[in-house]
């Protein structure tokens, strides 16, 4: 079972550390999703994490840095929906339902949200019965390729495994408050823990 970190949707002090850090402690996919993201922010944050970590990094913005940097992937949304001419990368997308997961065959990979209720959106519910979740494995809607993003913590992976999910997608599970308290000891920590969860359901 794959783990991918999606980044909070503001920049903060000390985000190149964090995430370099991260790098070096395992990660191996990162979507880097600021949506008022500025092209020169992005810019400077990409300068700022090490060269050899750009080829886990999946830009869910200002596609044209993909060349500069060399990254994993590019994930098309409602803000940037066309992709760079003979891009090579990897291709992923957001889905909402079911039915939405078999419009993109072309993406290696799709995240589905919100599987459960929202850690950094506090308005944002699980929209998934466990029921409709367990038939939608059973025909194989959800497999390999679809990661559980919403609410997955290092408590419920195994849950998102039992229904034949791929990977698993985390945001507030990982951040929490780091960019305000600024503690690494503690989101190494938290990236410990949910790397452990991965591995033992794996």
């Amino acid at each position: 079972m794959k783990l991918a970190v999606v980044t909070t949707g503001t920049f903060f002090e000390g985000e190149a550390q964090a995430l370099n850090m991260l790098f070096t402690k395992g990660l191996k996919l990162l979507h880097l999703r600021k949506p008022h993201a500025e092209r020169e922010q992005m810019n400077r944050l990409m300068e700022a994490v090490e060269d050899t970590f750009h080829r886990y990094i999946v830009l869910h913005d200002c596609f044209d840095l993909y060349k500069k940097f060399s990254v994993k992937g590019l994930h098309p949304n409602r803000r940037n929906d066309t992709l760079p001419e003979n891009f090579q990368g990897n291709i992923s997308r957001s889905c909402h339902s079911l039915e939405e997961l078999a419009q993109y065959p072309e993406c290696d990979y799709l995240f589905l949200s919100p599987i459960f209720d929202s850690i950094s959106k506090t308005d944002y519910q699980a929209a998934f019965s466990e029921e409709k979740l367990k038939k939608a494995a059973q025909n194989d809607i959800i497999n390999e390729r679809i990661f559980a993003l919403g609410g997955v913590n290092a408590d419920n992976i195994s849950t998102v495994k039992r229904w034949g999910f791929g990977g698993a997608a985390v945001l507030g599970a990982l951040w929490e408050n780091f960019p305000k308290d600024n503690d690494m000891d503690r989101l190494i920590a938290r990236w410990r823990r949910l790397k452990e969860a991965i591995a033992i359901e794996s």
